[in-house]
C-alpha cells in the first residue's frame, strides 16, 4: 500500500514537496510504511485483515503447479502463511518465524531501494 501510494504522489508531484523538507529519506519512507501498518494493530484493523484473508488469498493447494512453485521464491507467501497461523492463535507454529524473517528481508530490500531511487531523483 505504501508503495502505492507512493508512485500517484510522484506521478502528481506532490512528492517533490515532501523531498523539500529536512527530514531524511529513510525516516519519510518508514514514516509512510508505519502509518499504512498502524490500522493493523488494533482490534478493528485484526478483524478487517481477517475478513480480507478469507476473501482474497486463497490457499496455494487450490492453485496450478506452477502457481504453487512461483509461489515459493515470493516472501508474501510466508508473510500470509503466518498471518493464516497467528489469526488462528497458534503463535508456536513455525510459519510464524517464516513470516517475520520474510517480513523483515521484504522490509530491508523496500527500504534499501526506495532510499536509493529517492536519492537519485533529487
Amino acid at each position: 500500500m505504501t508503495g502505492s501510494n507512493l508512485l500517484y504522489e510522484v506521478m502528481t508531484g506532490s512528492y517533490e514537496r515532501v523531498l523539500a523538507t529536512p527530514l531524511d529519506r529513510s525516516a519519510i519512507l518508514v514514516g509512510r510504511a508505519l502509518k499504512e501498518f498502524a490500522p493493523l494493530l488494533g482490534a478493528h484493523g485484526a478483524r478487517a485483515a481477517r475478513h480480507l484473508l478469507s476473501g482474497m488469498m486463497l490457499p496455494l493447494e487450490a492453485g496450478p503447479g506452477w502457481m504453487q512453485v512461483a509461489a515459493r521464491f515470493n516472501p508474501l507467501t510466508y508473510m500470509v502463511d503466518a498471518e493464516r497461523v497467528l489469526f488462528a492463535g497458534r503463535f508456536d507454529d513455525a510459519a510464524v518465524l517464516w513470516g517475520v524473517v520474510a517480513a523483515a528481508a521484504t522490509c530491508v530490500v523496500g527500504l534499501v531501494v526506495g532510499i536509493r531511487t529517492t536519492r537519485r531523483v533529487v
